[in-house]
């Protein structure tokens, strides 16, 4: 994780999560854009989150795939990726109160 000082003349970068079946599975990575397309670049570069959505698909399934900036990518009944809200300053903020409490 990058630090606070690095972030100072950075453009905004929105953290994107992913949900396996419902549950909140992991923070995929952080991307300047928030929009469909910044989901979609994010998700092409990281293979972890790529190998947890291919473990929870049957191979011999078919699937519907949504995509909408509200919802983000959806494979339906499988996995969601989507913004989680929080921006990688939150992240780091977070860590760095955290790791004061400890």
């Amino acid at each position: 994780m990058r630090k606070l000082e690095e972030l100072k003349y950075d453009a905004t970068r929105y953290e994107v999560g992913i949900e396996i079946k419902g549950a909140f599975a992991m923070v995929v990575g952080y991307t300047a854009r928030k929009s469909l397309r910044g989901l979609s670049d994010i998700l092409s570069a990281a293979e972890g989150a790529r190998n947890a959505i291919a473990l929870a698909m049957d191979p011999d399934a078919e699937y519907d795939i949504r995509q909408t900036a509200a919802r983000g990518i959806e494979f339906v009944g499988v996995a969601r990726v989507f913004f989680t809200g929080r921006t990688e300053r939150d992240a780091i903020c977070e860590a760095m109160r955290a790791e004061r409490a400890a």
